[in-house]
């Protein structure tokens, strides 16, 4: 029997290997996308979109501690800065002294969410706007929403809309919209690989919260994953969040909070 635990690493896993994949095949890889393993601990690294969204290092766990001194060059010699994530079944005392021995500290939790897909899809939902498969011609509309609704800086439109299209024609991707009156107002991403359906992003902005969207949206993307063979969806959420009541709402359990690391420089 499968271990939700390991269901939702895999999942979390695939989607981020499945998008730095797709940013490779992009003008012969001018981002610089590359992954690396070392033992069973993964490090993911965009070179030309700094910041910790694709620059970090899963699974990391005690035996793969004699890596660490190779993970950390593999990022210096691109002077990129990474983020670690360990979760409560890697963790160790010995994982939390090497990261305390190389200046890393603790600046976070995140939360690992997991679901019975028809569970999901039988959850009530009350909103007044229409949810819908966003269409390739509309990801300029995507791209501002996102932007908006996660309290981006305004310059990396163009470039949300660019890492996100180029995922449209992907096998396993699709893209939500709520709408109102013809103006999206809400945007959701899905990811289903194998029997895994993965919630990869969501927003509203911030003028239409409160009604029901999310959970919408979080339905929509289960009634479409439910005929492509998917058993279980999951998804991630800041710990304490509305998207954390979200999920509980819609009869997702949370399984486990993982620590972020940062380097303390």
């Amino acid at each position: 029997m499968k271990r939700n635990s390991d269901i939702i690493m895999k999942s979390e896993n695939n989607v981020l290997i499945s998008r730095l994949n797709a940013f490779r095949i992009v003008n012969n890889n001018a981002l610089g996308s590359n992954i690396k393993q070392f033992g069973t601990t993964l490090a993911f690294q965009v070179q030309q979109i700094p910041g910790p969204a694709f620059n970090t290092v899963r699974n990391l766990n005690g035996e793969d501690l004699i890596y660490f001194s190779d993970i950390e060059t593999w990022y210096n010699e691109q002077n990129m800065g990474f983020q670690i994530e360990v979760t409560p079944h890697n963790a160790s005392q010995e994982v939390f002294r090497q990261l305390h021995k190389c200046s890393f500290y603790q600046t976070g939790f995140h939360a690992s969410f997991i679901g019975d897909i028809q569970e999901v899809v039988d959850t009530t939902t009350t909103s007044n706007f229409e949810v819908e498969l966003l269409q390739k011609e509309e990801f300029t509309d995507f791209a501002d929403v996102y932007v908006r609704g996660f309290g981006l800086p305004e310059f990396i439109t163009e470039g949300v809309k660019q890492n996100n299209e180029i995922l449209y024609d992907i096998g396993g991707w699709r893209f939500f919209k709520a709408t109102l009156q013809g103006k999206i107002v809400g945007i959701a991403v899905l990811y289903v690989q194998d029997d895994i359906a993965t919630l990869a992003a969501a927003t509203t902005l911030s003028e239409y919260r409160g009604q029901g969207i999310q959970k919408a949206l979080i339905q929509a993307r289960a009634q479409y994953a439910l005929p492509q063979g998917a058993k279980y969806i999951t998804s991630e959420a800041q710990f304490g969040s509305i998207s954390h009541s979200n999920m509980q709402k819609s009869m997702m359990d949370l399984v486990y909070t993982k620590a972020i690391y940062n380097k303390n420089t």
